[in-house]
């Protein structure tokens, strides 16, 4: 509830601030009522896709906002994190700035010019670990992409779009159809990045998997190395106007290959979900060196 008739200016800068932010249904007070006129009676808003209310009310009373009550928002981006702790801070105040608390490595709490109290948080690379699947012989990853399923569906299917995230090669889209793939990852870096010593052997790389099902635009399964490092399928379904992924890659030859493939799937879906957003992709081998010490951690129970 807003002392000042500020819901209108409050709004504005949120939904300028934030992705998918919007106003959902809004009744002004009029000429004659107990607000002034224009002002907001009831609001219903998204911020980040969650819906809120809110009002100016016609009554001043001596309170406002309280810290006590904050909005929680988590970025997967620290440079994204920055600007929206930057622009909610000017005309408001620090809580507590932005800094590493050991429950979070970057988190930041303010008031803005408004008086509404924010909590901003960077995710956590492990929460999303705890949801995947990492076992010697079996993968699976789910990751909820901010894109509709058509969208999503042609970064696995247009050679193109794969090659930014993933690898890519001519295919034939049918049971038992190719699916080409080249090992192209300098391109995946948007920074001059050279690939690491050990993997150098393989840049240029071409072979052909072979498509097992094939069911746009939901379902996409391939072969890997013939078939004797088993097969991998992605799934898509619709959630709002996001999409789940589920990649699951089973068949797998024991611990060697659940590190290797393991990291290598986080890493390409952590680029797949910055291609999708439009956002820079700095260094794919830093993605990938985090992803494999990260599986190399979860599987510490099956060693022999």
């Amino acid at each position: 509830m807003f002392q000042d008739g500020g819901a209108q200016a409050a709004l504005d800068l949120y939904f300028d601030t934030f992705p998918d932010s919007r106003m959902v249904r809004v009744e002004r007070w009029t000429q004659g009522e107990p607000g002034s006129a224009g002002t907001i009676k009831v609001a219903v808003f998204a911020i980040c896709g969650r819906e809120f209310m809110c009002s100016d009310s016609p009554i001043k009373h001596d309170f406002s906002f309280t810290p006590s009550s904050s909005i929680f928002v988590e970025f997967d981006s620290a440079a994204e994190l920055d600007r929206v702790f930057g622009v909610l801070l000017d005309g408001g105040h620090i809580l507590m700035p932005l800094d590493d608390y050991g429950f979070s490595k970057r988190f930041g709490w303010l008031n803005d010019r408004f008086g509404v109290s924010w909590q901003l948080n960077l995710a956590d690379e492990r929460r999303t670990w705890m949801a995947d699947k990492i076992t010697p012989d079996t993968l699976r990853f789910e990751r909820l992409l901010d894109a509709p399923l058509e969208k999503v569906w042609r970064y696995l299917v247009d050679p193109e779009l794969r090659a930014r995230w993933f690898m890519a090669g001519p295919s034939e889209l049918k049971v038992g159809g190719s699916f080409g793939l080249k090992m192209d990852h300098d391109n995946l870096s948007d920074e001059n990045v050279p690939t690491p010593e050990k993997y150098r052997p393989y840049v240029g790389n071409s072979w052909e998997e072979r498509i097992t099902r094939y069911e746009p635009p939901q379902l996409l399964a391939f072969t890997w190395d013939g078939g004797d490092g088993g097969e991998v399928t992605f799934a898509l379904s619709p959630q709002g106007d996001k999409t789940l992924l589920i990649l699951t890659h089973t068949g797998l030859r024991g611990r060697d290959d659940a590190v290797n493939f393991g990291g290598g799937w986080h890493a390409h879906l952590a680029v797949l979900e910055k291609r999708i957003k439009g956002e820079f992709v700095s260094d794919f081998w830093a993605l990938h060196a985090q992803a494999e010490a990260l599986v190399e951690e979860k599987l510490g129970r099956f060693r022999a």
